[in-house]
């Protein structure tokens, strides 16, 4: 069964590759690992490196600067603004390794996406 969260990920894919100036604004490369049926999802975000910017399935090559782990349907709430990032990790729904600063820089890419595109 397709992650409820594939289409964020299409959207991500594409804004990021055509979108150099966010690069430089965010300049991180993300992990996701969201939680479905039992299983783990592991995504890329590359906002950093314009030759590689873009989402892929698994892990980065090199090391990731953020990790974000958290429900599939949590994730697509989040990034369609219907859940708050802040009261998500309080309450334990979004767990975060890494630089936890960049977690913040995400609503810079998630913005771009637009409501009316999901």
């Amino acid at each position: 069964m397709p992650l409820k969260s594939q289409a964020i990920f299409d959207l991500m894919d594409t804004t990021l590759k055509s979108n150099p100036s966010l690069l430089k604004k965010v300049n991180a490369v993300y992990v996701f690992n969201l939680e479905s049926d039992g299983q783990t999802h592991t995504y890329t975000a590359d906002a950093k490196n314009e030759a590689s910017a873009g989402i892929k399935k698994g892990t980065p090559q090199g090391k990731a600067d953020c990790t974000i782990t958290m429900s599939d349907t949590d994730f697509f709430d989040l990034s369609t603004g219907k859940l708050d990032g802040m009261a998500a990790f309080a309450g334990g729904k979004l767990k975060v390794s890494g630089n936890i600063m960049l977690a913040q820089k995400l609503s810079t890419i998630t913005q771009q996406l637009g409501p009316a595109k999901l």
